[in-house]
């Protein structure tokens, strides 16, 4: 090698050319540092550009900055010739200088000498001294003394300066033998000489170690081996080769752990290594020891098996055991086992999964006459289990054999969840936990790591249930009289991830995830919202994060699990609505729109899953053969299979049970009818699934000829409406028939085994015992009674939280489908408006009808009564479903929590039927008529029910925008506008009589119809006055005429005051007009229908009471 050249600091050219002259007062213009100076001295004259005899001179002329022990002189002079004595490319002129340098001492004296301070001594007790402060380094350049320059400098360069005897090529082969011999050659224990007496003692020993041994018990153990090691010259690699034999039969015994370290960490590996090579003999025909794995995963948690190193070298766990020396030893090979698996999945997905449904072109027609018989029909809830277990039975060999997967299987036995979730990852190709004994080890730690979360949540319920006084507060609140801080570690979450659908195999441990899951939720947002002071009687830790992160934290991780682990499991789930409940109370706890992105994420990665895909197909196929039967003659028997098929399967079953409404509109009814069976998360995925068809591109939604919907969209909107208006999510007996109780005494015997055995209880926040043995069936006598009817009436109250059985539970409503039209209508798209008519004409009964009788046109002009008795058709007024589907329509419009979208809806169809004439992009006219006019109709439809179903009106006034804000600040025509606040204008009231109100009581009342008190209108309008509270700024009348003054040019008013504009379109047709003949039709109708009731002949007490109810109703109209 050669050195780089030097550039001198100190010794320049005129530097050097004042040293040559021996000019007595040069001196170096700065203190130099001893070791630069003394290097480019030596350069200097090694070159030839310094003579020897000018050094005194150089080092008389300067100042150092540091000068060290005299020791460190003979090191400094050392250094700078080993330096020097590396550049090869140095001239031969150079080379016998430095040689010169090194070798002479009567050189270096004259060098050196001037630096101590002894510097008057004459040579010869100089040289002595030289030699004597080098000798105390490591030798000095006197013979006997070489030794420093001997390690430092190269074999070449003491060859040539005659420090060595030998050539510098046998210098080097000698050097490579000793290193050899040193380093690398294996101590060789003589084996004939061991004695088998010590291997015995050595046994006999490792097998009488007792489990419980104390620190001393250990150290003797330790000490009493190395003893047998060389008292009777036993190899220590076979020594720790038995004693990790001894270890892998007695795992649980803790002295091992101590013995290990004796022995070094790089010899596990292989000895390891070469146990797991012996089962890869193809003579050896038994399957690696569970032990062996258990005992390197051990090693392994432990870190006795050094993996220090692969940080350097790279992230991830294979990495990390080749590190160690162990995964290079295990068979088979990665890329070679992913191969074998993907064919493998790859042949159950074309003969199994993908053959599900398909129809045999080569099958007679006598066998197809067959399948389509109708006593034949059935649901197969177990066929995508089939095909699982058939696969697990065949890939059992692939457990037995690869021993990858048993290093797996190690590290879950020993809890050691870090390094089996890394190398779950790096093995997800193989989809290992399809392998029941992988799947269990998961288990096991997902019950370890909820076990303390669900024990609170156990005992919360508990003495909620123990204090709960029959007023059904906590019931409605959900919250308990003991509150306990509750957080999950991030391993949980992991593990549910890593689990993914195979959840489904242990049904009870899903049902107390997903409660743990709901209570954690649950304490991240009492944590966010009451802070600390909330969990007094437990601390709260949540880290470094603020309860808002915490909050965050918690709603990500729980979606997670809810995505990957939980809603796949319920798909493989034959038929079993609570653990759907017990997921719904999780999922009912985050917004729609989250809850709808896991729906849409839900059937996803069907090809790593073949089963999923199995369910499925399977669900899909079922469906389509029930739905071809569904009849009113079988609805109740299909009705209940369709509903189990939905518990399993939800999104499946329902996307195509809307697929075949959109085509075929007779089915709506039978359908509607069979959905009384479906759970509270069906009903929202089914919403979900409306939504989804609604929103997908390349459907036209309007015929051929641009004015007429299309018919997928008439038969959305009608079912979505009759479905609304017919049922609600509800548990009544309905429900426990498709649960499988075909008697009431079935389903006691149902709550009670479930309430026992703590597999079917209520979520966190409602009733509900987790925990059986005779606590539980006390508990039953006390709240319920000692028979079955009572057992239950109560079994309802304690598993889906109400007293009575068939009270109908109402969920969030049509939220999901309001947002969506909201949104439609932002974006200037208003044909989905006719969802909001049906579900308006169904539910509220408010009918909008184009072609009307005379006699209907006659009545409308009448009062609210009259108007319902025309449009009726048949509905009674009183009727109690009417009031409730009303009241749940009105619900979800105005939620108490959630956004409340009935006013911003009602502003944006109002807005759209404004802009629907400009924007309408269609090619004719009578286009946009036909766009306008429903949307028209709509909006009318609209406001006549916000203004029957909010009630009083003052609620409905604090609702709406003020007029002002209706023209002004929304853009509303003027018509529209009034449309809309004309119900409030009949809150104006006369301040001097405050009972009497706008526009007819007020005059009447408060000014008579006399001469001398007639006064302006003017006058009145200073009375009027809207007072809605102190929430809202009182308006008079006189505000009302400015904003109404602005609505039209200012010459408008020059013909037309503002008070008679207002009042035009303040009132309504009846304040102007009464059909007396329709009256009188009606009424004479109603006396007819009288005398009809009392000419009936039947006299039983059903029938009088039945007459009675009719007669009253009348009476009242």
């Amino acid at each position: 090698m050669s050195l780089p050249p030097m550039e001198c600091i100190y010794f320049t050219e005129d530097s050097v050319k004042e040293l040559k002259n021996s000019n007595s007062n040069f001196r170096f213009p700065s203190p130099a540092p001893i070791l630069r100076f003394l290097y480019e001295l030596c350069f200097t004259m090694v070159r030839g550009a310094l003579p020897y005899q000018k050094c005194k001179v150089a080092l008389e002329a300067v100042e150092f900055l540091d000068c060290g022990p005299d020791e460190d002189v003979g090191s400094y002079f050392a250094d700078i010739v080993t330096q020097m004595a590396q550049d090869l490319t140095m001239l031969g002129e150079y080379r016998s200088r430095l040689i010169k340098l090194e070798f002479n001492v009567d050189y270096m004296a004259n060098v050196f000498g001037i630096m101590f301070k002894d510097s008057l001594l004459d040579m010869c007790s100089f040289r002595e001294l030289l030699e004597s402060m080098l000798g105390k380094m490591a030798g000095g350049i006197c013979t006997g003394s070489i030794e420093i320059f001997q390690e430092r400098c190269d074999e070449e360069f003491l060859w040539e300066s005659e420090m060595i005897k030998i050539k510098a090529a046998d210098l080097k082969s000698k050097e490579v033998r000793v290193n050899t011999r040193l380093l690398y050659q294996q101590t060789k224990f003589n084996l004939l000489r061991e004695e088998s007496e010590g291997y015995a003692k050595l046994v006999t020993l490792l097998c009488q170690v007792p489990e419980a041994s104390t620190g001393n018990a250990s150290a003797a153990t330790v000490g009493i081996i190395k003893s047998l090691i060389g008292h009777f010259d036993l190899d220590p690699n076979r020594v720790f080769d038995i004693v990790l034999e001894c270890f892998e039969l007695q795992l649980d015994n803790s002295v091992f752990v101590d013995l290990i370290p004796i022995f070094p960490k790089s010899h596990a590996s292989q000895i390891l290594g070469f146990k797991f090579q012996y089962f890869q003999r193809i003579e050896i025909s038994t399957p690696v020891p569970d032990g062996l794995y258990k005992l390197t995963a051990l090693l392994v948690k432990k870190e006795f098996i050094d993996i220090d190193s692969i940080m350097l070298v790279e992230t991830g766990y294979r990495w990390l055991l080749l590190a160690s020396g162990l995964y290079s030893h295990l068979l088979p090979k990665d890329e070679d086992a992913f191969e074998h698996y993907n064919a493998f999945s790859a042949k159950r997905l074309d003969e199994q999964a993908n053959k599900i449904g398909k129809i045999n072109l080569a099958a007679t027609g006598k066998d197809l006459m067959d399948d389509e018989k109708q006593g034949d029909v059935t649901v197969d809830l177990f066929a995508a289990l089939d095909l699982e277990t058939m696969a697990v039975a065949e890939r059992s060999s692939e457990l037995a054999n690869n021993q990858t997967l048993g290093l797996l299987m190690g590290f879950l036995a020993v809890d050691d969840w870090f390094h089996a979730h890394q190398l779950l990852e790096r093995l997800s190709p193989l989809n290992p936990v399809e392998h029941i004994q992988i799947c269990n080890g998961i288990f096991r730690l997902i019950e370890k790591a909820i076990f303390s979360a669900h024990k609170l949540v156990c005992g919360t319920q508990i003495s909620t249930a123990g204090v709960f006084s029959g007023s059904g507060a906590d019931l409605e609140t959900g919250t308990s009289s003991l509150k306990s801080f509750i957080d999950l570690p991030k391993e949980l979450f992991e593990m549910l991830a890593s689990a993914g659908p195979y959840l489904y195999r242990d049904t009870l441990l899903l049902q107390k995830t997903s409660r743990v899951l709901r209570a954690y939720y649950l304490c991240a947002l009492e944590l966010v919202r009451d802070g600390d002071g909330a969990f007094s009687s437990h601390s709260v830790t949540v880290g470094d994060r603020n309860p808002r992160l915490h909050l965050k934290d918690a709603r990500l991780r729980i979606e997670e699990a809810l995505g990957t682990c939980l809603l796949p499991s319920l798909q493989l789930i034959p038929a079993n609505p609570a653990v759907g409940q017990e997921i719904w109370e999780l999922m009912s706890l985050l917004p729609y729109e989250v809850r709808y992105r896991l729906y849409g994420e839900w059937e996803k990665d069907d090809e790593r899953f073949p089963m999923l895909l199995a369910a499925r197909q399977t669900a899909r196929l079922d469906t389509r053969r029930i739905l071809k039967r569904l009849a009113k003659e079988n609805l109740k028997q299909l009705g209940r299979m369709v509903a189990k098929l939905a518990h399993a399967n939800p999104m499946t079953v329902l996307r195509t049970i809307v697929h075949q409404i959109e085509a075929y509109r007779d089915m709506i009814a039978p359908v509607v009818d069979a959905f009384k069976y479906l759970t509270q998360l069906e009903y929202d995925i089914l919403e979900y699934v409306v939504i989804e068809r609604l929103a997908q591109a390349g459907r036209e939604k309007l015929k051929d000829d641009g004015l007429n919907l299309s018919d997928w969209l008439q038969s959305l909107a009608s079912f979505w409406g009759h479905l609304y208006e017919s049922f609600s999510p509800s548990y009544s007996f309905d429900l426990l028939i498709s649960m499988g109780c075909s008697t009431q005494f079935a389903a006691a015997d149902y709550f009670l085994e479930k309430l026992v055995t703590g597999a079917g209880c209520s979520a966190p926040g409602r009733f509900g015992l987790l925990i059986g043995s005779s606590a539980c069936l006390s508990r039953v006598h006390l709240y319920g009674g000692k028979n079955k009817s009572d057992i239950l009436e109560w079994g309802m109250l304690m598993y889906f939280g109400n007293k009575e059985s068939g009270v109908k539970v109402p969920i969030n409503g049509t939220q999901g489908l309001f947002q969506y039209l909201v949104n439609q209508l932002k974006k200037g798209n208003g044909i989905e408006l006719v969802l909001l008519q049906e579900l308006i004409q169904q539910m509220a009964n408010v009918q909008y009808t184009e072609n009307m009788t005379e006699d209907q046109l006659d009545a409308m002009a009448g009062s609210d009564t009259l108007r319902y008795q025309a449009t009726s058709f048949g509905i009674t007024r009183n009727n109690k479903a009417l009031i409730k589907s009303t009241n749940r329509l009105r619900d979800s419009l105005l939620p108490k929590d959630e956004p409340k979208l009935a006013i911003p809806l009602l502003l944006l169809i109002a807005q759209h039927r404004s802009v629907v004439v400009i924007q309408a992009n269609v090619p004719y006219i009578k286009m946009v008529c036909e766009q306008f006019d429903r949307c028209h109709g709509t909006l009318l439809q609209y406001v006549d029910f916000l203004c029957s179903a909010v009630t009083p009106t003052s609620t409905y006034a604090m609702l709406i925008p003020t007029l002002d804000e209706l023209v002004h600040q929304y853009h509303l025509d003027p018509e529209v506008a009034f449309l809309i606040y004309r119900p409030v204008m009949r809150l104006f009231r006369c301040q001097n009589t405050p009972s009497s109100f706008w526009p007819l009581e007020c005059n009447e009342a408060a000014y008579p119809a006399t001469a001398e008190k007639e006064l302006e209108s003017s006058d009145l309008s200073t009375t009027l006055i809207l007072d809605l509270g102190s929430s809202c700024k009182p308006i008079s009348w006189l505000n009302l005429l400015d904003t109404v003054k602005t609505m039209l040019p200012p010459k408008a008013w020059n013909s037309l005051s503002p008070d008679l504009y207002a009042t035009f379109w303040g009132l309504t047709l009846y304040d102007l007009y009464v059909p007396r003949n329709r009256y009188e039709s009606e009424i004479a109708k109603l006396h007819a229908a009288l005398k009809a009731l009392e000419e009936l002949s039947d006299n039983s007490s059903s029938a009088i009471a039945k007459r009675k109810k009719i007669k009253k109703e009348f009476k009242s109209l």
